[in-house]
């Protein structure tokens, strides 16, 4: 039988109280407990754009743009790291803009880090898209994937 760590703390007070009350009318135990809180973070989309649209207009030249807002929830006041990872369906290069804070995505994924003490926080995240050779006109997913970690 496997047994959660509250489960151990019950069955110990329990084994205590009858041990101790076996020849006694009253019994009493000091049991200690500490906890941990580990850093967490969670990312929800909170509007904004879901998919990059691409007009015709976008297709001659070559370049879209889509704006997604999210907000962060996070529990550590040291702040988070946005990890952007690119998809490369539609896009040679991404520019990913986040308030300030400008990170181009090519190949491989790249984290942003931003401090803000507040629980709750929502962030706007603008995509400038440089598109593939013959993306024509259409609704295509962003062009990255975005994911948050605690700092």
């Amino acid at each position: 039988m496997t047994m959660r760590p509250q489960g151990w703390l019950v069955a110990c007070a329990v084994l205590l109280t009858t041990a101790s009350s076996a020849g006694a009318g009253e019994a009493r135990a000091t049991i200690g407990v500490s906890a941990t809180v580990l850093p967490h973070a969670r990312i929800l989309r909170a509007g904004g754009s879901d998919a990059l649209l691409v007009s015709e207009r976008d297709a001659t030249l070559g370049m879209a743009t889509a704006r997604s807002v999210y907000e962060i929830r996070c529990n550590t006041r040291r702040g988070f790291a946005l990890e952007f990872s690119p998809r490369a369906e539609v896009s040679e290069v991404t520019e990913v803009r986040v308030g300030q804070a400008r990170v181009t995505l090519t190949d491989g994924p790249v984290a942003l880090s931003l401090w803000d003490p507040a629980p709750s926080v929502l962030v706007e995240v603008e995509f400038r898209v440089r598109l593939r050779d013959g993306v024509g006109a259409g609704s295509y997913a962003l062009p990255a994937s975005v994911a948050v970690q605690p700092l």
